[in-house]
């Protein structure tokens, strides 16, 4: 009867245990995205925000800043652009947040592809909706003074470039 290293579970019986009354015949390994710190027992998937990238792992690692995965993820992926991983410190600490990609909300936006946040549309420009990848120049007789705007007020005298900050008079 093989006894099984750490990284490996043994296959016979419900294939959870190497005791010899179970019949235990022969180790296998466990899958990408799975891992085991048991002889006797079975492969457990890596959780969300974790990867396991090799077979017959016998830890899973935490993925980078700006990337997520799903349960028994043999990979994380890159959160697209006009998402960020917003959540990410709420789940590390153990919060009900699961580690995944987020839409910009509106008035804000995320241009590459990884962000770990998001930022605010800068003064002249908007963005209305949610996961803007870029905000939107205020169309001309249209101005936008602040920060983080979901639009642009209009000008009384249509006296406004594109971009505008301010009302020309």
């Amino acid at each position: 009867m093989p006894q099984c290293p750490d990284v490996h579970y043994a296959s016979a019986g419900r294939g959870s245990c190497t005791l010899p009354q179970l019949g235990a015949t022969k180790c296998t390994t466990c899958t990408p995205g799975r891992f085991s710190l048991r002889a006797a027992g079975g492969c457990d998937a890596c959780a969300p925000g974790w990867y396991g990238g090799a077979a017959g792992a016998s830890s899973c690692f935490t993925c980078l800043a700006g990337r997520w995965s799903g349960p028994a993820a043999f990979v994380c992926t890159l959160c697209e652009a006009g998402t960020a991983m917003l959540n990410a410190t709420i789940a590390a600490a153990g919060g009900t947040s699961p580690f995944q990609c987020e839409q910009c909300p509106p008035g804000r936006h995320s241009s590459l592809a990884g962000s770990t946040s998001c930022g605010d549309c800068v003064p002249g420009r908007f963005a209305q909706r949610l996961g803007m990848s870029a905000c939107v120049d205020c169309q001309p007789g249209s101005f936008q003074e602040f920060s983080g705007a979901t639009l642009c007020g209009i000008c009384p005298s249509s006296a406004a470039g594109p971009g505008a900050t301010v009302c020309t008079l």
